[in-house]
């Protein structure tokens, strides 16, 4: 039996995939979003996981505070 992933919203760039993840509280646990970056890694542009914490990002991850998500 295969793994059902899910992703919150994908974002069209041109050609290009924009993964957008939202979490409430723990945005460390993203195990769907890793697995669709490392899936599709040529087609994907940025990937953001939309959060409670601080403005920052880890390799291909942006990790937006919830008032910044409309500048995305």
């Amino acid at each position: 039996m295969g793994h059902y992933y899910e992703l919150d919203f994908l974002i069209s760039k041109g050609l290009k995939t924009i993964p957008k993840g939202v979490k409430s509280s723990t945005e460390r646990s993203h195990i769907s979003l890793d697995k669709f970056i490392e899936k599709h890694n040529n087609g994907i542009s940025d990937a953001y996981v939309v959060c409670t914490k601080n403005l920052r990002v880890e390799g291909k991850i942006t990790y937006l505070p919830i008032y910044m998500a409309g500048f995305i």
